[in-house]
């Protein structure tokens, strides 16, 4: 009696693992599967971004091409409602990539301003900048480690006018300009005068 309880042992035992190994090979055809298309979906968008044309779909992935695509043509204004449109969706991350992805537009009209238009682009490349840094702190506060977009932020900040209390491109001024403003005399000297407190 001892052999026959052996062998039923052994045969629960083979269709445990016989189970077991058929649950393995499902779950690893289902990630196949799945990794498989996700690569085709990747294909496609890498066609789509290398023939710039638009896709006519209302996908994520769909909206931050398309958004990209009209980047490239110089849509700027057709790239930020999609990207509004992309990070209304509700995705923490994809709302992340739309508010950093937006901030590059505002960011790169206002230096394509000023670099155009030097001091007197200020009126406009001002606000831009303000729209950059919004955009930028909007996706700072979604995903906070993010090392582009503090760099994008500080670049904005450092560019905008209104940067540590400056009220614009006037503080830029030559100071051999504003030689009336200066006084003379005894207050015109650096330091404190000895003798008095």
């Amino acid at each position: 009696m001892a052999q026959p309880l052996s062998l039923i042992r052994n045969s629960l035992v083979r269709r445990q693992l016989y189970k077991l190994s058929l649950l393995v090979m499902l779950v690893s055809i289902g990630a196949i599967v799945w990794s498989a298309d996700k690569l085709y979906q990747a294909h496609q968008y890498n066609q789509h971004l290398a023939s710039k044309k638009i896709i006519n779909q209302v996908t994520p992935q769909a909206l931050l091409l398309n958004a990209s695509i009209y980047t490239a043509h110089g849509q700027d204004d057709k790239a930020l409602a999609t990207y509004a449109q992309l990070a209304a969706r509700g995705d923490a991350k994809l709302a992340a990539v739309a508010y950093f992805n937006s901030g590059n537009s505002y960011l790169k009209q206002a230096t394509d301003v000023l670099e155009r238009e030097t001091l007197m682009g200020w009126d406009t490349a001002g606000p831009l900048l303000a729209l950059a840094k919004n955009s930028y702190r909007h996706a700072l506060n979604i995903d906070s480690s993010w090392s582009e977009a503090k760099y994008n932020f500080e670049l904005a900040l450092r560019l905008s006018p209104a940067n540590h209390g400056r009220k614009g491109p006037q503080e830029y001024e030559r100071e051999e300009d504003k030689v009336e403003d200066r006084p003379s005399g005894w207050p015109a000297i650096p330091g404190s005068p000895r003798g008095m407190p």
